[in-house]
């Protein structure tokens, strides 16, 4: 019998569990924030059309039901959620040890991805939060960072939001797209790198615009490849660990065009590179500018 009310991601995943409607194996420790995560992406994405809507926060109801007459009409308002916010107030950051990545990997600064992986498990794996992460200077945050090709290109954007006054030309710009790898990144449904892939997906699609069915694909497809990880500093001088990683931007996607998030987007061509790349960010600048290490070639 299907039960015809709204319900919460966790007692969604409840009811799925004791009719044994769930896989033998699910990636992630929150597997009922990941739930809550697909379902609001697909109202966000797909509005009218999504089988799915929120009668407030955090409940979710079937839209077949809105013509039921057995169901009450305060079941069938629909509650309009803001957008997903990039802010990191109360939220858990993925962090790595100093000391644990002085021991896997002595005085390394760059790393390939798939050995990060093989060395590290879930247990030396810390979240903290901002706060947390100001005064444990002994862990390094974990942040993606992932290139969006097209061809011979490579995408840029300004970082930062252009203030009143401010002087555009002024703003240091990235070819790195994505932020910190939070612990609601850990995802049930795929392997998500210890949530960096999902990190750099989430980026891509609230910040770039990439629709659900691309944002699908490069999630369950395998598009966006892990290929480095890397000590470095962010355009503010903080050091981290940052997760490269490669998307091959195919089709109708255009990331190219104007949205909220991200500034200043532009492509830039392998072999017509601008003469001053100085005002980029630490990463952006050593990929840039590197000829020798293909792991870190922005053009890879």
């Amino acid at each position: 019998m299907v039960e015809r009310c709204p319900l919460s991601a966790k007692s969604i995943l409840d009811k799925a569990l004791i009719s044994g409607g769930l896989p033998p194996h699910l990636y992630g420790r929150t597997p009922h924030k990941t739930l809550q995560a697909r379902l609001s992406e697909d109202i966000l994405s797909r509005r009218s059309r999504s089988q799915f809507f929120r009668t407030e926060a955090g409940k979710f109801f079937l839209r077949e039901f809105l013509e039921d007459p057995r169901v009450p009409d305060e079941m069938k308002t629909e509650y309009p959620a803001p957008r997903r916010s990039l802010q990191l107030e109360n939220r858990s950051v993925l962090a790595v040890s100093r000391q644990d990545w002085a021991c896997k990997f002595a005085r390394k600064t760059v790393v390939d991805a798939e050995d990060f992986r093989a060395r590290f498990d879930d247990s030396e794996l810390k979240y903290l939060s901002t706060e947390e992460l100001k005064e444990e200077v002994d862990y390094l945050p974990v942040l993606s960072f992932v290139l969006v090709h097209r061809d011979m290109r490579v995408l840029s954007y300004m970082i930062g939001r252009l203030r009143a006054g401010g002087d555009p030309l002024n703003r240091p710009r990235s070819i790195g797209f994505g932020g910190y790898v939070l612990e609601d990144h850990r995802d049930i449904t795929y392997d998500a790198f210890f949530g960096i892939l999902e990190s750099g997906i989430t980026i891509l699609a609230d910040g770039v615009g990439m629709p659900l069915e691309v944002a699908e694909k490069a999630r369950y497809g395998g598009e966006l490849v892990p290929r480095t990880c890397v000590i470095s500093k962010t355009h503010l001088g903080e050091e981290a660990i940052f997760a490269i990683a490669d998307y091959k931007c195919t089709g109708t996607f255009d990331p190219g065009r104007p949205n909220l998030s991200f500034t200043g987007l532009k492509w830039l061509e392998k072999f017509s590179m601008p003469n001053d790349v100085s005002n980029f960010d630490p990463l952006s600048l050593l990929m840039l500018c590197n000829t020798k290490d293909e792991r870190l070639s922005a053009f890879s």
